[in-house]
């Protein structure tokens, strides 16, 4: 990664900060922007320039920011309702249920929201539309060799089990898109290809062309801020970001990091009770492995 790209990767997570725990607000400015294209195809620089125009914006890395808030779990249980039968959860619909999570913000990107593309639609029916595409066979390769890469690291079966609060949910997203994508067959490239084609149709075909801008971040900022309406920054450079080469080692530090301290602080909490010196020991031991 150049010097250039690392820039721009901190441009993009130097708004991730924690939420506090905190109870739903009012939303205070209007959903503007609804981008919609499928991960890997620039989300992540689109993000980070919406950012710039100033447009509080909502890509999947956000959803960990407000873990303390439940974000992931109400998104995964949100998939689960849509798509998967889950019948003891409201499907989000409307403008209300969607702000549960996303009261915050004025722009939306990447999974999970992309998954309820239809509902996002309709309800907010004045957010402009930005569709991020690429060419369908670099798409497969890039989507194949980083999200694969991230579901086989072997660390995650245990994960899921011993991170209740975060990875369990994090992971069931990523396979629910992947399921959802290919029709029920997460391992087969040509049906993620076609799931991928079939979403940027779907999309152009349901949003109305003065509502709909195609775009890719190599594009620059002229056709993004001619369809918002806003000025082009002067003198800056639209962020350029690919961290695919990076995604999966950065995944293994941040469970080793991260997870694995996080998830044993949880377990000291309850364990605590019937034993606090073994849970200390057994924090202790994850926080030397993972120093």
């Amino acid at each position: 990664m150049s010097s250039r790209q690392s820039d721009d990767v901190k441009q993009a997570s130097d708004g991730l900060k924690k939420h506090p725990k905190q109870a739903r607000q009012p939303r205070t400015k209007p959903m503007k922007v609804l981008c919609l294209g499928m991960s890997r195809t620039g989300t992540l620089a689109t993000y980070a320039a919406l950012q710039h125009l100033g447009i509080n914006s909502y890509h999947f890395a956000e959803a960990f920011s407000d873990m303390d808030n439940g974000a992931l779990r109400k998104w995964r249980k949100a998939i689960e309702a849509k798509y998967f039968g889950n019948t003891k959860v409201k499907k989000l619909e409307t403008a209300d249920d969607f702000d549960e999570m996303l009261w915050r913000y004025e722009a939306v990107a990447d999974i999970p929201c992309i998954l309820f593309s239809t509902e996002l639609l309709r309800a907010y029916p004045e957010a402009k539309v930005v569709l991020t595409t690429r060419d369908p066979d670099s798409w497969l390769r890039s989507a194949t060799s980083i999200i694969y890469g991230i579901l086989d690291l072997k660390i995650w079966k245990f994960l899921e089990w011993y991170d209740r609060n975060c990875a369990n949910d994090y992971m069931k997203i990523i396979k629910y898109a992947l399921e959802i994508w290919t029709g029920g067959d997460p391992r087969n490239h040509e049906a993620l290809r076609e799931g991928f084609l079939e979403h940027n149709e779907e999309i152009m075909r349901i949003v109305d062309k003065d509502r709909l801008l195609v775009f890719h971040p190599k594009d620059g900022w002229e056709p993004l801020c001619e369809h918002l309406g806003m000025k082009v920054p002067e003198g800056v450079e639209f962020p350029r970001i690919n961290v695919g080469t990076i995604a999966v080692d950065a995944h293994a530090e941040w469970i080793w990091k991260e997870r694995l301290w996080e998830a044993t602080m949880d377990w000291v909490k309850v364990l605590a009770p019937f034993g606090g010196a073994f849970g200390a020991v057994v924090a202790m031991y994850v926080y030397w492995i993972a120093s």
